[in-house]
């Protein structure tokens, strides 16, 4: 997505994960804050904006759910279930661009997928281990 000269905004449709996963990231360039909304579109978490430019830049949530009208959660996503799907909002500042997000299980950002390529640090086709990949 890419936002216009007034910036932008991306809502999800309804997502679910597995409960092991409990980081969100993005790739993008350019300022952005990210919301997490219930079924109902409550404010479950929300982050500030996040203006460094990376391909694997993790969300840190600024208000536990307590202070934002929702229900206490432990640090980091809730578990997303099939019977209560998440949505994720994000807020582009202007010209910004959110090329993908993923969740991840640890602060590494391995998302699990494709890497079609392949590369050095990559054992198999598919990223498991992120930024501690040690290369």
């Amino acid at each position: 997505m890419v936002a216009g000269t007034s910036g932008g905004m991306l809502v999800t449709r309804p997502l679910t994960w597995a409960a092991s996963k409990k980081k969100l990231f993005v790739n993008r360039d350019g300022g952005l804050a990210v919301e997490l909304l219930s079924g109902s579109g409550t404010v479950i978490m929300k982050s500030s904006v996040v203006a460094v430019n990376s391909t694997r830049s993790e969300i840190q949530w600024d208000h536990p759910a307590s202070e934002t009208g929702g229900v206490n959660l432990a640090p980091g996503l809730p578990a997303a279930t099939a019977a209560a799907p998440l949505r994720v909002r994000f807020a582009l500042q202007p010209k910004a661009r959110l090329y993908s997000f993923w969740v991840s299980a640890n602060g590494c950002g391995s998302s699990g997928g494709v890497v079609a390529g392949g590369g050095p640090g990559f054992d198999s086709s598919r990223d498991m281990h992120g930024s501690c990949a040690g290369w």
